[in-house]
């Protein structure tokens, strides 16, 4: 595991989250929709925001609110491939930026063979995050 990426022995959290902005498109994993095809399906798969990252889960910010434990699939690109999760959302903020609403879902991604695919590229890119945040405090 890249070093830098387990959370402080003061925290709660196991390991540590990377403000990130990365667009994705969600939909509830019981619509049955192909990841492949999400992007013909404005109205099923939401575009959205993936905020913050670790290897536990993510914050996605929406427009319009998902239902809290819904399970979502969430799409996104990481290193040039585009990865399909699943997460269930475990709470919801309400977030108000320049004056317009959005929604932010604290997500967990579920241990399947979906995010087992994905973990070694999001710790890669986390890594990375780390390595900058390191370089970016020895330089203070």
């Amino acid at each position: 595991m890249p070093e830098g990426l387990k959370e402080s022995d003061g925290s709660r959290r196991r390991f540590r989250r990377f403000q990130v902005t990365i667009p994705a498109l969600a939909w509830p994993e019981c619509l049955d929709l192909d990841a492949e095809d999400a992007h013909e399906h404005p109205m099923i798969a939401r575009s959205v925001f993936i905020e913050n990252m670790s290897l536990t889960g993510i914050l996605i910010v929406a427009p319009t609110p998902f239902y809290l434990g819904t399970r979502l699939i969430v799409k996104f690109p990481l290193g040039g491939v585009d990865f399909a999760v699943q997460a269930d959302i475990r709470h919801i903020i309400k977030m108000d930026s320049a004056g317009a609403c959005y929604y932010g879902h604290g997500s967990q991604f579920v241990r399947s063979e979906l995010i087992a695919d994905a973990l070694p590229a999001i710790a890669a890119h986390l890594g990375g995050l780390s390595k900058n945040v390191r370089i970016l405090e020895m330089a203070r």
